[in-house]
């Protein structure tokens, strides 16, 4: 009788601290739900990663397959951009930890609204400072904001790879010679030297000096890659100009705005085989506050990379309207 009354306490005690954890979130059903679309967004990454691995890339399957997941993707960004609207950023408070770094992921892989993922920063930001978020997914955060906007990040938590070559790096990295503190104080667990090896390539954390000089390299290599290019262009060589703005696009944080443009232009007019990275630049000029976007877009002379990539010039099209409705 002992035994069954001890039972009957525990089970009773289970059940109220179940409940009292479910009353500490106000949006229990919120919370469901983004658990449920992040577990939704990485079976598809998982699937993904084993067909790279697989070397089943070019079969009709595969492509069908990517659309899908860029379906699931742009499905579960529109939705955390309507639970922002209606209840701000998921804080820990607000749908628990678990939930939180759900939209968190979610917000991340939503490469296709950058505009968003800039909206969400300082909601993080704010979040991580009154430790209702996670200051690593801050850290994350920022550096894609940066990457989509081809400047510099500071916590080097996104390779980039050449446009042309495949080459892969971090790119510019704001205070270099401190990025493994930078990491550490935003909880970013793995060493950066580690990170990049896991990625497939070697990285080593400079000195103040040789940072420096890092930085001075990739600012005389931009310039010499953009001179080349304006000269192509002046000579109507669209190809070697798109070739060398894009080699100058892989200097990140030097890119100014009207070199964007003239990329894109110099990719559309040749048509060159990386009009993804075209629509691109167009993308970050819009980012970068380019005074007439929709005038931009309505060039004719990008018509290439609205035929080629019909899909990123559409979601480019939907960024645009969205921007100049705010």
């Amino acid at each position: 009788m002992k035994l069954q009354l001890l039972v009957l306490v525990l089970l009773f005690s289970c059940s109220l601290s179940a409940q009292s954890k479910k009353a500490d979130i106000l949006y229990p059903k919120i919370a469901k739900e983004l658990v449920d679309r992040r577990a939704k967004d990485q079976k598809g990454r998982k699937q993904y990663i084993k067909a790279i691995q697989k070397g089943k890339t070019d079969s009709p399957k595969f492509k069908a397959f990517i659309e899908k997941l860029i379906d699931i993707d742009e499905e579960n960004t529109n939705r955390v951009r309507e639970i922002v609207a209606q209840i701000g950023w998921p804080t820990y408070a607000k749908v628990g930890e678990r939930a939180s770094n759900a939209a968190w992921i979610i917000v991340q892989h939503a490469d296709r609204q950058p505009d968003f993922q800039a909206y969400c920063l300082p909601l993080l930001e704010e979040g991580y400072k009154a430790r209702q978020v996670n200051p690593s997914n801050y850290a994350y955060l920022y550096d894609r904001v940066k990457k989509s906007r081809g400047e510099r990040q500071r916590y080097a938590t996104q390779p980039i790879d050449h446009p042309l070559t495949d080459e892969r790096s971090f790119g510019g990295i704001t205070d270099e010679a401190n990025v493994q503190i930078s990491r550490t104080k935003m909880n970013v667990d793995q060493p950066v030297v580690d990170y990049a090896a896991s990625m497939n390539f070697t990285y080593t954390v400079p000195t103040e000096a040789e940072a420096a000089e890092r930085q001075k390299t990739a600012t005389t290599t931009y310039q010499s890659f953009v001179e080349k290019a304006r000269a192509a262009m002046q000579a109507e060589d669209f190809a070697a100009a798109a070739d060398n703005y894009l080699e100058a696009s892989f200097q990140t944080g030097n890119m100014t705005l009207e070199d964007r443009t003239e990329a894109a232009r110099a990719i559309s007019l040749s048509k060159h085989k990386n009009a993804r990275a075209g629509v691109y630049f167009l993308v970050q000029a819009v980012l970068h506050g380019h005074a007439e976007p929709a005038a931009l877009i309505a060039n004719a002379d990008f018509a290439a990379l609205k035929e080629e990539r019909p899909r990123n010039w559409a979601e480019l099209e939907r960024m645009v309207a969205r921007m100049g409705g705010e």
